[in-house]
């Protein structure tokens, strides 16, 4: 849902597709506290964050289309143990490909993957899976 520029839209069309008592389950990015417009601007440049909702304005968003919810989960502490293992490998990588002089990857996304480690790690985003019936 990261790259989905109108998540009601989408979420609204699941509705409509689904048979009563079906369900949607996803995964996406959460916002625990509100970006600044700085790093608001860093995660859609460097990874193309649409919109980020929080775990509130996903449930009104569901709950106004006319889900129930189902259930809901925290994930930023498991998402930001393997962002954190990721961007290592990332790194280590880049180094390699320094060091054979060959190209290493886009300077910005570098930068804003090592800004969204810190700001999961900093619980300002995180993660949460969703799932809600109709």
């Amino acid at each position: 849902m990261l790259h989905v520029p109108d998540k009601r839209t989408a979420l609204a069309e699941a509705y409509r597709v689904l048979k009563k008592g079906g369900r949607l389950a996803f995964t996406d990015w959460i916002e625990h506290r509100r970006l600044d417009a700085s790093d608001s601007e860093s995660m859609w440049r460097g990874i193309a964050a649409q919109t980020i909702q929080s775990f509130d304005s996903y449930d009104r968003m569901l709950r106004d289309i006319g889900f129930r919810i189902v259930s809901r989960k925290d994930l930023t502490a498991e998402w930001g143990r393997i962002l954190e293992q990721r961007f290592a490998m990332y790194r280590k990588l880049r180094e390699e490909t320094i060091a054979l002089g060959t190209p290493s990857g886009d300077e910005e996304f570098y930068r804003s993957y090592a800004r969204l480690v810190a700001l999961v790690q900093a619980r300002t985003l995180g993660g949460g899976r969703f799932a809600a019936e109709k």
